[in-house]
């Protein structure tokens, strides 16, 4: 890695947090609390004095109960699922709510670092590595959901993490990334279409493609079961599909802006890379078809938040892993001017 790109990965590192700062820790800077609710008034819940969501209050409850602050009975599933990320908060000589935040700002660093390398191992120039930087850090999740207390930061990495190693054939790292994954969030399942995609590209065998769907519903099976065994609460969930949740989801102005906003410009152009690379289309090149298929799977798992969970940007983000590098290939595609590289690409 050139002095250049260090610089550059530094630059975007430091943008990162800064994005994430006018809402650390729910504490809305300024003019944003006129814009940026925590959601229906009954919905709120007391953490150390500060009014959070649901889902941020069990997971500073989580990160106390490794403290040994709280007992056993005061977790609730499905949130009990997901224990590291308040393990390692638990750690730090910091209150609750800011441990999960550094834990969280710490996996998107990680994840701009190798989300960089894959763009490399994929083949863009320096100039399209650095837009797909742009793109991850200047994005609405990271502003709004990348440090206020959720967990979704370290499942995201751990799929950018997954890719890369699958990228490099490296196995026994992409196991680990899929371990700690499943202790995380089941949202590590979306690491399993993009699998299926690349370990079916060049293989027309039907029965080829089968074997391997099999297998990896196996493992999709052992993702969401296998963390209720590890639990310390006895209470369980189950995210079951619901006509009043879906009814709730599409009434809900704040449903279509987060996805509106979330999705964005990069789903609207990896739709179109998908779309151009259809099945049977002349068009079609085969080596994005690991990408489509984790993209595809990432807009069908949030289709199925709307019918089974309360629904925002937070599900959608998880297509970033696959949108990104799908954006990128259209604007190589149509060869920008911005984005050739000349003898000297950045000062």
């Amino acid at each position: 890695m050139s002095l250049l790109k260090k610089r550059y990965i530094i630059l975007l590192a430091i943008c990162l947090v800064i994005v994430c700062l006018p809402r650390l820790n729910q504490n809305d800077f300024g003019f944003i609390k006129n814009f940026i609710g925590k959601g229906d008034i009954h919905h709120e819940y007391i953490a150390d004095g500060q009014a959070v969501s649901f889902d941020v209050y069990q997971y500073i409850t989580y990160v106390k109960y490794f403290r040994e602050q709280r007992t056993v009975d005061s977790l609730e599933a499905p949130f009990s699922y997901r224990p590291v990320v308040p393990w390692l908060a638990s750690f730090l000589p910091m209150n609750p709510m800011m441990a999960i935040n550094f834990v969280n700002i710490l996996s998107l660093m990680v994840g701009l670092l190798y989300l960089i390398r894959i763009l490399l191992e994929l083949g863009f120039n320096t100039r399209l590595q650095f837009a797909g930087g742009l793109f991850y850090v200047f994005s609405f999740p990271v502003f709004y959901n990348g440090a206020i207390g959720c967990i979704d930061p370290l499942p995201i990495c751990l799929i950018i993490v997954g890719i890369f190693y699958l990228l490099k054939k490296n196995y026994w790292l992409l196991s680990l990334a899929i371990l700690i994954g499943i202790f995380t969030k089941e949202s590590i399942i979306l690491i399993l279409p993009f699998i299926y995609g690349l370990v079916t590209m060049n293989r027309n065998n039907i029965k080829s493609r089968l074997q391997t769907g099999f297998l990896l519903f196996i493992l999709f099976v052992i993702i969401l079961v296998l963390p209720r065994f590890i639990s310390p609460s006895h209470k369980s969930y189950v995210w079951t599909p619901s006509f009043n949740l879906m009814v709730e989801n599409l009434s809900r102005v704040k449903t279509y802006l987060s996805l509106l906003l979330s999705f964005g410009y990069l789903g609207i152009l990896a739709l179109i890379v998908c779309w151009n690379n259809r099945p049977g289309s002349q068009a079609q090149i085969i080596g994005l078809s690991p990408f489509i298929f984790g993209f595809i799977g990432a807009l069908a798992f949030y289709g199925y938040s709307l019918i089974s969970a309360y629904s925002d940007g937070r599900f959608i983000w998880m297509s970033y892993p696959f949108s990104i590098p799908l954006s990128l290939y259209y604007l190589q595609s149509k060869d920008f001017k911005i984005f050739r590289i000349r003898k000297n690409p950045l000062p």
